[in-house]
């Protein structure tokens, strides 16, 4: 059997150039996002310091002392919960929490 041989060409290398681009952004995205490491804002958090919670300790509680005091009250929660992979309203004294220093 003789394979065929079937030449291909490129009509437009502006599409080609803009689908490798957009094919190389997806892929860098997917890879942030399955490494984790990104904040709710996304960036990349690399230092913590760790918290134990005491008895009556509310995520709104540790946000408001530990993370920053120009960031809005609600995203400081959001990221202290996803950071820690709890719920704001479930809490017991004694848990350590990681708390980003870098934000």
């Amino acid at each position: 059997m003789n394979a065929t041989h079937r030449k291909y060409r490129i009509k437009s290398k502006s599409r080609l150039t803009a689908f490798i681009m957009m094919t190389a952004a997806l892929l860098m995205l997917l890879c942030g996002f399955a490494f984790g490491g990104f904040a709710a804002d996304g960036a990349e958090i690399d230092e913590y310091i760790q918290v134990t919670v005491s008895y009556g300790d509310t995520l709104w509680d540790l946000a408001r002392e530990y993370m920053p005091s120009d960031m809005d009250l609600r995203e400081a929660v959001y990221i202290l919960a996803d950071v820690n992979d709890v719920s704001a309203d479930y809490l017991e004294a004694g848990m350590v929490l990681n708390v980003p220093t870098h934000i």
